[in-house]
């Protein structure tokens, strides 16, 4: 399982290097979504755990649920429901970094937070805190993706997704401070066609892809965006080239 997580940003092959970057917007630098003309909220919801990795059963795993609103109005309210299987998760314990927000239900399968007055361009963040049952067998795949919905005094926008965030049940914590790629082949002659995808990235978020090279830095000319679930990759081939192009 761990294998199918393994991030590799560089490649090494006939003495050259190949990096696929991603320049990711998880900690809210740029908009899932295009800004809504008017007085709209625009609200992007970001889930990331700690660790993101793997997790040691009986152990603390931890999510961060930043709201953020790129639209030009307020949203009066944000509920964000964050669905748990309660024979491998319990005792919830959560803080907020604004005043006015609070964990609202905790209920059999989900929990409920709510976020007040997030104005224009305005980051809210809470911290779910939760205890991994020591009786959940390694090779378990903690896979968690919270739903969410916002009022903005014209109108609740519901059914809204947040990015996957997975975490294997294992014999160790690993966390790591970038997105998880998955990457293959593992090696290769010149020539050879590298996949870099994740599942990892918020629905329909715009991504940036560079490679660095013998030459240089190159962008390729690509408009990378992550589908409705969170899915993206692109192609790279084991040369200098700044050949590369998308896969869905």
């Amino acid at each position: 399982m761990m294998q199918q997580w393994i991030q590799r940003y560089w490649l090494r092959w006939c003495g050259l290097f190949l990096v696929a970057g991603l320049l990711v917007g998880l900690y809210g630098l740029h908009a899932a979504r295009s800004i809504s003309a008017g007085d709209k909220a625009d609200i992007s919801v970001t889930l990331l755990s700690t660790p993101n990795l793997a997790v040691v059963p009986g152990s603390a795993l931890t999510y961060e649920i930043r709201v953020k609103n790129f639209g030009q109005g307020a949203a009066g309210r944000v509920r964000v429901f964050l669905p748990y299987d309660p024979a491998v998760l319990s005792g919830f314990d959560a803080t907020f970094h604004n005043e006015g927000d609070w964990l609202s239900a905790i209920r059999p399968n989900e929990v409920e937070l709510r976020f007040h007055d997030v104005g224009e361009d305005d980051l809210h963040i809470a911290t779910i805190r939760v205890k991994v049952s020591e009786y959940v067998p390694v090779g378990t795949v903690i896979n968690t993706r919270a739903v969410f919905e916002w009022y903005d005094g014209n109108e609740t926008t519901e059914n809204e997704l947040t990015n996957l965030a997975p975490v294997l049940v294992s014999v160790a914590n690993d966390h790591v401070p970038q997105v998880p790629l998955v990457v293959g082949p593992e090696r290769g002659p010149v020539g050879t066609v590298y996949q870099f995808s994740s599942n990892r990235f918020r629905p329909e978020e715009i991504i940036d892809v560079w490679l660095n090279t013998p030459a240089g830095v190159v962008e390729p000319a690509l408009d990378v965006r992550a589908d409705r679930l969170g899915r993206c990759g692109c192609n790279c081939p084991a040369t200098h080239s700044n050949r590369a192009r998308t896969v869905w």
